[in-house]
């Protein structure tokens, strides 16, 4: 079994494990934000969230977020799948960072 994701065509890879924790981060972002007043460590991932969504254009972030927040969602037809993947992409690794995963 690999042990990387391969993130685009370029060769660029996270660890199997990494990419999980930020996706699995992002899927709990529901409870974190119900607890985020009383545990410091559910604020740290949060505002990880939500800086790295910084990388992803302003008209795209909404749907990023949900499409990976929400198993199943999607995102709206107003782009192609390869931009999507792309922004998508940009946001786990930016999210790898920002948790100091990397």
């Amino acid at each position: 079994m690999k042990e990387v994701i391969h993130l685009n065509g370029g060769g660029e890879t996270l660890p199997k494990a990494v990419y999980y924790q930020c996706v699995w981060t992002v899927r709990d972002i529901d409870r974190l934000q119900l607890i985020c007043d009383d545990d410091e460590y559910a604020r740290f991932r949060l505002d990880a969230i939500y800086k790295s969504l910084e990388v992803v254009p302003l008209e795209y972030r909404e749907d990023v977020l949900g499409s990976i927040a929400y198993y199943g969602k999607g995102c709206s037809d107003n782009a192609h799948e390869n931009t999507w993947k792309r922004w998508k992409k940009a946001f786990i690794t930016e999210l790898a960072f920002n948790l100091k995963l990397l």
